[in-house]
């Protein structure tokens, strides 16, 4: 299980701000998130929730949109 706050979270100590400075709709390269970063995300979410869909991240540019897969992903599983 991974939580919306959870993400938030990781997000922004990635690039060294606070969760509720990060907001949910800007695109995350604009917040310093390059593909190293990403991957390096959505590989410690995965070990909470496997089978994420990497391509389906790399689609969506912001941390609502990640949100939404990791949702898809959670009521796939339930």
């Amino acid at each position: 299980m991974l939580t919306f706050d959870e993400m938030r979270a990781d997000v922004a100590r990635v690039v060294h701000e606070a969760p509720e400075d990060i907001d949910p709709d800007e695109n995350l390269a604009d917040l310093g998130i390059d593909s190293m970063r990403a991957m390096r995300l959505l590989m410690a979410w995965e070990e909470r929730l496997p089978g994420l869909d990497y391509g389906a991240f790399m689609e969506e540019p912001t941390l609502s949109g990640w949100w939404a897969v990791v949702q898809a992903r959670q009521s796939a599983g339930a």
